[in-house]
């Protein structure tokens, strides 16, 4: 398999995978480029002063700058096939001058086989003399090649509120054991309720079934209504998991009340994963727990090491487009600004690879109003999918529970629009550079608006939401949702 990766030129904010944000504006300004007007929403009575640098920052960026110079010797030493430069479509000089760049940085490490500090030296040599410049962090590629910078971002103030070098022993999870459960809860017999995998007709009543977002360590169990399910963790941060110790009290608190659990999980890096993995041993075989897989190395991970787990995809990996700006962009038509409501669980064949390969049974998304079946799957016309949709549905994000089709955990009213690797609440430098953190991030976020985006995002953390009136796409009466995932405040 050839690989390639984007090295030059063009970098986003923005984790490109995971970004929903929609690229049609004539004037060719990306919602990650433009400057918004900011609102604190939270304790105290302003945006934390290093909070609000750090969304600055990349504002009014040119992405013209990025370079990726530095890993080319590397890349190419580990089998990378091609390297793409950004931007076909700029001035000749531009063009020639960027392939000018990555040549001589591929001579360099073809004759010199360095190591990483000698290329990241001649890469920012290299940088200087084609953007006349020094390189800065946000228009970097390979952040791995310029040691010392976070440890530097963390010494003007954050450690003092918590924070732990990235090279620190991690206590967090992987060193916390997960008691076990009580001998004297039967788990199994609590929490064994047919909420999925059998091809009978589900009722209404199934269909409307509530989790409720309890924060990331599921506090509050006890307030819940009766028929409530509980869901924590987090789809974005892996510093908002609980730990081992705190699932498995979960756990054991949600068998004794017979409320079933719903876990999300964000994006792993293999260290974080494998930090990871005393809190899924924390969930015994045979109990309702459903685990919300936001990574594809993640999903075949936990379906080899836990093959009973009861895994669905997350709201990250659905493939659903989010930007507010589909709704209100008149370079769509209604048939194209519908197709931005579809994902991989529109597909029959995917789901069924899936879920023969991997045991995917449900799919998490939002609840848009550009949302639909997609064509081929049955009652694409009225909705249904030959399923009861729950009372006062609008038709439109039905799909079916018969065999090989998908369970749908529909969140609202917050839906993911993108997520960064940088977290502006330590700074704007990766997340993955602390081993744990204080969780700044829960005192509040940031309301940032602008007049072209058609609607107001809203940023916790590494994550930017967009909100959707619940009266608008029908909240808990979404056609189609095995589980309506609700939340009280932002995630």
């Amino acid at each position: 398999t050839r690989l390639e990766t984007i090295g030059f030129r063009g970098r986003c904010p923005n984790i490109e995978g995971f970004c929903t944000h929609l690229h049609d504006d004539p004037r060719r300004t990306w919602p990650c480029e433009l400057r918004y007007e900011k609102e604190w929403a939270g304790r105290g009575g302003a945006i934390p002063p290093e909070t609000l640098s750090a969304i600055e920052r990349n504002e009014g960026g040119d992405r013209f700058f990025s370079c990726g110079l530095c890993a080319v010797p590397l890349l190419e030493r580990a089998g990378v096939h091609a390297l793409k430069i950004v931007g076909r479509g700029s001035e000749t000089a531009r063009k020639v001058a960027a392939v000018r760049a990555v040549a001589a940085m591929r001579a360099y490490g073809r004759e010199a086989i360095p190591g990483p500090q000698d290329c990241a030296a001649r890469g920012k040599a290299l940088y200087r003399e084609t953007f006349g410049r020094p390189c800065r962090p946000e228009n970097c590629y390979f952040p791995e090649f310029r040691p010392g910078e976070e440890e530097r971002a963390h010494d003007a103030g954050f450690l003092a509120g918590g924070f732990h070098s990235a090279t620190a022993r991690r206590p967090s999870m992987a060193s916390s054991p997960a008691p076990p459960l009580a001998p004297d809860v039967p788990v199994s017999a609590a929490l064994q309720t047919p909420l999925r995998g059998t091809p009978r007709r589900v009722t209404p009543a199934e269909m409307c079934f509530e989790y409720r977002y309890l924060g990331p360590g599921g506090e509050g169990i006890a307030g819940l209504p009766d028929g409530v399910g509980v869901a924590l963790g987090s789809e974005y941060c892996v510093h908002l998991l609980p730990p081992a110790v705190r699932m498995a009290e979960v756990v054991r608190e949600a068998a004794a009340r017979r409320t079933p659990l719903l876990l999300l999980t964000p994006y792993f890096r293999d260290a974080e994963l494998k930090a990871s993995l005393p809190l899924f041993r924390a969930i015994p075989a045979g109990v309702q727990v459903d685990v919300a897989v936001n990574d594809w190395g993640a999903l075949q991970t936990l379906h080899g090491l836990f093959p009973w787990m009861r895994l669905s995809i997350g709201r990250l990996l659905s493939g659903q487009k989010r930007d507010p700006r589909i709704g209100v962009s008149a370079r769509l038509t209604e048939e194209g600004r519908m197709w931005h409501g579809e994902g991989i669980f529109s597909s029959p064949s995917a789901r069924a690879y899936l879920a023969e390969a991997y045991g995917v049974a449900g799919y998490h998304v939002d609840d848009l109003p550009w949302s639909r079946p997609a064509p081929g799957d049955a009652g694409r016309d009225d909705g249904t999918l030959g399923i009861p949709a729950c009372p006062g549905a609008r038709p439109s994000m039905a799909v079916g529970r018969e065999a090989g089709a998908a369970f749908l955990f529909v969140h609202v009213p917050h839906a993911i629009v993108t997520v960064s690797d940088a977290c502006p609440w330590i700074g704007g430098v990766s997340s993955a550079s602390v081993a744990s953190c204080p969780r700044p991030c829960r005192n509040g976020h940031v309301l940032l608006r602008e007049p072209s985006m058609g609607g107001d995002l809203l940023q916790k953390g590494k994550a930017r939401f967009t909100f959707r009136d619940p009266g608008e796409t029908g909240s808990l009466g979404s056609p189609g949702a095995g589980a309506v995932v609700t939340y009280p405040d932002l995630p």
